[in-house]
Protein backbone atom coordinates (compact mmCIF):
# COMPACT_ATOMS: atom_id res chain seq x y z
CA UNK A 1 0.00 0.00 0.00
CA UNK A 2 2.80 2.16 0.68
CA UNK A 3 3.87 1.99 -2.73
CA UNK A 4 1.25 2.66 -4.01
CA UNK A 5 0.98 6.01 -2.43
CA UNK A 6 4.15 7.11 -3.56
CA UNK A 7 4.39 8.52 -7.18
CA UNK A 8 7.37 8.27 -9.56
CA UNK A 9 7.03 11.73 -11.19
CA UNK A 10 10.73 12.39 -12.00
CA UNK A 11 13.30 9.52 -11.82
CA UNK A 12 13.99 6.68 -13.36
CA UNK A 13 12.82 3.13 -12.67
CA UNK A 14 16.08 2.70 -11.07
CA UNK A 15 16.51 5.50 -8.93
CA UNK A 16 12.82 5.38 -7.76
CA UNK A 17 13.19 1.52 -6.83
CA UNK A 18 16.11 3.07 -4.88
CA UNK A 19 14.46 5.48 -3.26
CA UNK A 20 11.27 3.21 -2.43
CA UNK A 21 13.38 0.31 -1.09
CA UNK A 22 14.99 2.80 1.15
CA UNK A 23 11.84 4.43 2.34
CA UNK A 24 10.17 0.93 3.30
CA UNK A 25 13.16 0.15 5.25
CA UNK A 26 13.33 2.66 6.74
CA UNK A 27 9.83 1.72 7.83
CA UNK A 28 10.99 -1.59 8.72
CA UNK A 29 10.78 -3.90 6.15
CA UNK A 30 13.47 -6.38 5.01
CA UNK A 31 14.93 -6.02 2.23
CA UNK A 32 14.57 -9.72 1.05
CA UNK A 33 10.99 -9.12 1.69
CA UNK A 34 10.61 -5.89 -0.63
CA UNK A 35 13.02 -6.80 -3.80
CA UNK A 36 10.92 -9.32 -5.51
CA UNK A 37 8.09 -6.75 -5.14
CA UNK A 38 10.22 -3.61 -6.79
CA UNK A 39 11.47 -6.10 -9.99
CA UNK A 40 7.74 -6.19 -11.34
CA UNK A 41 7.38 -2.44 -11.07
CA UNK A 42 7.86 -1.01 -14.09
CA UNK A 43 7.14 2.74 -15.30
CA UNK A 44 7.27 4.70 -18.94
CA UNK A 45 9.90 7.04 -18.30
CA UNK A 46 9.68 8.32 -21.98
CA UNK A 47 7.33 11.05 -21.20
CA UNK A 48 9.25 11.51 -17.40
CA UNK A 49 12.49 12.43 -19.60
CA UNK A 50 10.96 14.69 -22.06
CA UNK A 51 9.42 16.79 -19.71
CA UNK A 52 12.60 16.68 -17.33
CA UNK A 53 14.75 17.92 -20.77
CA UNK A 54 12.01 20.65 -21.69
CA UNK A 55 12.24 22.11 -18.37
CA UNK A 56 15.90 21.89 -18.07
CA UNK A 57 16.41 23.09 -21.72
CA UNK A 58 14.04 26.19 -20.60
CA UNK A 59 15.70 27.22 -17.25
CA UNK A 60 19.27 26.59 -18.57
CA UNK A 61 18.92 28.07 -22.26
CA UNK A 62 19.69 31.52 -20.51
CA UNK A 63 23.28 30.74 -18.87
CA UNK A 64 24.94 28.23 -21.47
CA UNK A 65 25.37 27.83 -25.45
CA UNK A 66 24.45 24.99 -27.11
CA UNK A 67 27.31 22.54 -26.67
CA UNK A 68 27.51 23.40 -23.31
CA UNK A 69 23.56 23.34 -22.40
CA UNK A 70 23.71 20.08 -23.99
CA UNK A 71 26.40 19.39 -22.17
CA UNK A 72 24.65 20.67 -18.89
CA UNK A 73 21.32 18.81 -19.66
CA UNK A 74 22.64 15.60 -20.41
CA UNK A 75 24.58 15.71 -17.22
CA UNK A 76 22.02 16.43 -14.70
CA UNK A 77 19.45 14.09 -16.52
CA UNK A 78 22.01 11.30 -16.01
CA UNK A 79 22.48 11.95 -12.54
CA UNK A 80 18.06 11.18 -12.52
CA UNK A 81 19.24 7.69 -13.43
CA UNK A 82 18.26 7.93 -16.66
CA UNK A 83 20.03 5.94 -19.57
CA UNK A 84 22.68 8.06 -21.88
CA UNK A 85 20.78 6.14 -25.18
CA UNK A 86 17.44 7.36 -23.45
CA UNK A 87 19.41 11.06 -23.08
CA UNK A 88 20.42 10.79 -26.40
CA UNK A 89 17.35 9.79 -28.04
CA UNK A 90 15.56 13.03 -26.32
CA UNK A 91 18.22 15.32 -27.33
CA UNK A 92 18.29 14.50 -31.13
CA UNK A 93 14.76 15.88 -31.47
Amino acid sequence: DSIKKKKNKKYSNYVFKQKILLYLINLGYDSDFVLPFLDNIQVDTSSMLKKEYDTLKRKLSHKYDSKKLDYEIKSRLYKKGFSIDEINSIVKE
